[in-house]
């Protein structure tokens, strides 16, 4: 039984004795039937009588024997009467240690000669037989206090997460409760080490999300940056166009002003589009045959690198290697690498293209001599919205997609992309591995079209939003169309009571019926008579489907550029 004593945990070892096993000592000593021997414990409590044992069990000793007993002596003798009345020369003898005392009694016809000596003799060796029996047991209870001690410092070791030893020992159950504990050091131990394990993971979640939070934000205000310049350029351009003391020189410049930054917000809106394409699996491929070198020669060629590039020597190296891949992107790809080369590189450095066969790849790679990168942000730059660092004037733009493109489209053509570089301000380098294919036999020429002369169109023009509709009406009208215009669908059906155009544009995103439904209830009408052309800012490929299922001929995604357009009214 634990006990604290003084601060300390104290082990009291207890043991607990049938009576019926007292009185089967008793009767061991086979004693006269008319002698009557008792035991009583420490509190004066019978725990043993050798006659009615059950009756008289935990009951005090008749009153002449506990007045005998009573004089506090270690043993004595003397007459007494039993609880039955009867007259007994009685002898006791009391343990100091355990404070138990045996009583005999003896008839007292019995008593004669030298009865009392032998009396005493049985008593004394009754008593020395309960002794030897105390200390037998004090012998098994430093057996058992010893391993319990062990197990004891083994638990508080437990606690203190420091290693447990189990205690050797023959006893079975503190052997199993010793195990036991080691047991559960060794679970607690791995619980730890798995807690800890967990924890370094949420941690570098936490660091990752923390990351792409920031990423996000960053990328927003580029967001921003990047809008709100050619809108104020545009919103410019547009006060001088109303103002008449602007002479036609600046007429024309504000004009090109608008022209050019309507085309970069649109390009800005085409890399949205495309990224969340390609990030969601969107993109369709139409693949066929591409030299590669041609394709970077043409990207080259056709100045994608920008204004910027004039202060930079670019040099090229180009083998022929062919791929089965999408021509518009793969010079998308090679023309996000330039761009990205560009920004990143210093007034006067260098760029170098190059081309060649790698085993059974087509290996494209971009390098530069510029800021370069730091190792954690050449394992994250394909990663979307990620950038290196920038000027707060970013008069190279960019949302930080490219790169993420770069990679998307190079996975979707099954190949892969790798960024090199020697740490900051020692340039970088881009290549992009592709599947190579073998040169077809012959090669097609490129058609070259030539310009076709603008034919009048009669045109229905529905489009719910003012000046977009005012806009291209007078466009369309410029280029001698005959155009008329409608506000929503129904006043475009009640446009063909009167008469039926050779064309009609229409907006999808159409204010209670929309451009769907139309396009079915002209088809419905007319039939095949009008060429539909749907003029929207929803270009996935499941709009796309939507239209050709609507009635649509033709699918043009918002801005539409001249050429486009005049293409799609020559319905070719």
């Amino acid at each position: 039984v634990p006990v604290i004593r003084d601060g300390e945990i104290v082990y009291i070892l207890s043991a607990r004795v049938r009576p019926v096993g007292l009185l089967d000592v008793v009767r061991r000593q086979r004693l006269p039937e008319d002698w009557l021997v008792s035991i009583f414990d420490a509190e004066g409590r019978r725990v043993a009588r050798s006659r009615d044992h059950e009756a008289h069990l935990g009951k005090p000793p008749a009153p002449s024997l506990q007045a005998l007993m009573g004089k506090g002596a270690v043993e004595g003798m003397g007459k007494t009467h039993a609880i039955e009345g009867w007259e007994l020369h009685t002898a006791f003898s009391r343990s100091a240690s355990t404070g138990f005392s045996v009583a005999i009694g003896m008839p007292s016809s019995f008593v004669e000669g030298g009865a009392r000596g032998s009396l005493l003799t049985f008593g004394g060796g009754l008593l020395l037989s309960l002794l030897l029996g105390i200390l037998a047991a004090l012998g098994i209870a430093r057996g058992v206090i010893r391993p319990i001690a062990v197990l004891r410092a083994a638990a508080q070791a437990l606690g203190r997460r420091e290693p447990v030893h189990a205690p050797r020992t023959n006893i079975l159950e503190l052997r199993q409760v010793g195990e036991s504990l080691e047991v559960a050091s060794a679970e607690r131990a791995r619980g730890e080490a798995e807690r800890e394990r967990l924890l370094r993971r949420e941690q570098e979640a936490r660091a990752v999300a923390e990351a792409a939070n920031r990423a996000k934000d960053e990328f927003l205000a580029m967001l921003g940056h990047e809008l709100r310049n050619p809108l104020g350029a545009i919103s410019n351009a547009s006060r001088l166009l109303a103002d008449p003391r602007v002479d036609d020189d600046a007429v024309a410049r504000a004009k090109e002003i608008i022209s050019r930054q309507v085309t970069h917000m649109a390009r800005l809106t085409d890399d949205l589009l495309d990224a969340a394409r390609a990030l969601t699996g969107k993109i369709v491929l139409q693949r066929k045959p591409v030299d590669l070198a041609e394709s970077a020669s043409n990207v080259l060629a056709a100045g994608w690198l920008g204004a910027s590039s004039a202060n930079r020597h670019v040099s090229d190296q180009l083998e022929s290697v062919w791929i089965d891949a999408d021509p518009t992107r793969v010079e998308q790809i090679i023309g996000n690498l330039l761009g990205n080369a560009v920004k990143y590189s210093n007034d006067g450095g260098s760029i170098r293209v190059s081309v060649r066969a790698d085993g059974g790849d087509a290996l494209l790679c971009v390098a530069d001599d510029g800021v370069g990168m730091e190792p954690g942000l050449v394992a994250r730059v394909f990663e979307p919205f990620v950038q290196g660092d920038r000027t707060l004037d970013r008069q190279h733009g960019g949302l930080g997609i490219g790169l993420t493109m770069v990679r998307r489209l190079a996975e979707l053509h099954g190949g892969s992309v790798e960024a090199r570089s020697e740490g900051v301000g020692r340039g970088s380098e881009f290549c992009v591995r592709l599947p190579a294919i073998d040169a077809p036999s012959k090669p097609r020429e490129p058609e070259k079209r030539k310009a076709a002369a603008r034919d009048s169109r009669t045109i229905l023009l529905v489009e719910d939003n003012d000046d977009a509709r005012d806009s291209m009406r007078r466009l369309l009208e410029l280029d001698g169309h005959n155009v008329t215009e409608a506000a929503d669908a129904a006043a475009a059906l009640e446009q063909l009571d009167a008469t039926v155009p050779e064309i009609a544009l229409i907006d999808i995103g159409l204010p209670g019926m929309d451009g769907y439904e139309l396009a079915r209830r002209i088809r419905d009408r007319v039939g095949s008579a009008m060429h539909l052309v749907a003029l929207t800012g929803y270009g996935l490929p499941s709009d796309r489907s939507r239209t050709r299922a609507a009635g649509f001929d033709l699918h043009l995604v918002k801005p539409v550029d001249r050429e486009t357009l005049d293409r799609a009214l020559r319905r070719e």
